[in-house]
């Protein structure tokens, strides 16, 4: 696999690349905090495409029992280097490459999330069966929460790549994002929202120079924010129809009916 190969290869810099952007920063602490928002501390949760561990530490700190899986070998060297303590307490179980592995280790741990940061399913062509897995395995009432790249983020919509790939797409052939280093594939809010059809959406957020999280019951938005990308007019838009065009990531937080 195309994909595990490249993040074997950048395991042991790949801290440096995700954490040196400001924005990046705060998306991955948004993104932990929606999590600890949604879902009751003590439960098991499953980090789909854990990485080395950035997130997978933070949760067991909070009380959640982790059960970190990843395709990348590599990056699961890391984890377990960085998340040492938290292995040792049995607060983070490293699951190993394979789907037969996850199973085992859901079927032994209900979890009451599935959660995937940092656009881990623009990786997955088809969300279809990993959403009918999630259903599966998770406990009542558990929650499916993940960050998917911003399809309609400017800067992609701005590329006559994007709109090449847009002329080609349909519902068997989901628009690709053209990765340098593996295949990796847009998905918008419908596609999500058809594959994740035993779950409704519990909030939704766009992450970028600040996050609004907007829940579905009507309550008031939340927002993240850092000095360092404080601009006065683009915090107004975040507020406008604009805002769709906005934001690197999407987050979408689910929950099983």
């Amino acid at each position: 696999m195309r994909a595990a190969a490249y993040y074997d290869a950048i395991a042991p810099r790949y801290d440096a690349e995700v954490t040196t952007a400001a924005r990046d920063r705060l998306a991955r602490r948004a993104f932990v905090d929606l999590v600890a928002r949604e879902v009751p501390a003590g439960g098991t949760i499953v980090d789909f495409g854990c990485g080395t561990g950035l997130d997978a530490q933070v949760y067991a700190r909070l009380g959640y029992t982790v059960l970190a899986y990843d395709s990348s070998s590599g990056m699961l060297e890391q984890l377990a280097l960085r998340c040492a303590g938290e292995i040792q307490a049995g607060r983070v179980r490293i699951v190993p490459p394979g789907l037969a592995a996850l199973d085992a280790a859901t079927e032994a741990s209900p979890p009451r999330a599935i959660v995937a940061n940092f656009a881990v399913l623009n990786m997955v062509k088809d969300l279809g069966p990993l959403c009918e897995w999630s259903a599966r395995v998770l406990s009542s009432d558990g929650r499916l929460i993940v960050s998917l790249l911003n399809p309609w983020h400017w800067r992609e919509v701005a590329t006559w790549r994007w709109w090449r790939e847009a002329a080609r797409f349909s519902r068997q052939s989901p628009h690709r994002h053209l990765s340098r280093h593996f295949d990796s594939y847009f998905h918008f809010e419908t596609d999500l929202l058809d594959a994740a059809h035993d779950f409704r959406v519990c909030g939704r957020a766009r992450a970028g120079s600040m996050v609004r999280y907007s829940p579905d019951d009507g309550s008031a938005p939340l927002v993240w924010s850092d000095p360092a990308l404080a601009r006065p007019v683009v915090s107004l838009a975040w507020a406008t129809p604009m805002s769709r065009l906005l934001g690197t990531f999407v987050f979408f937080a689910l929950r099983r009916t």
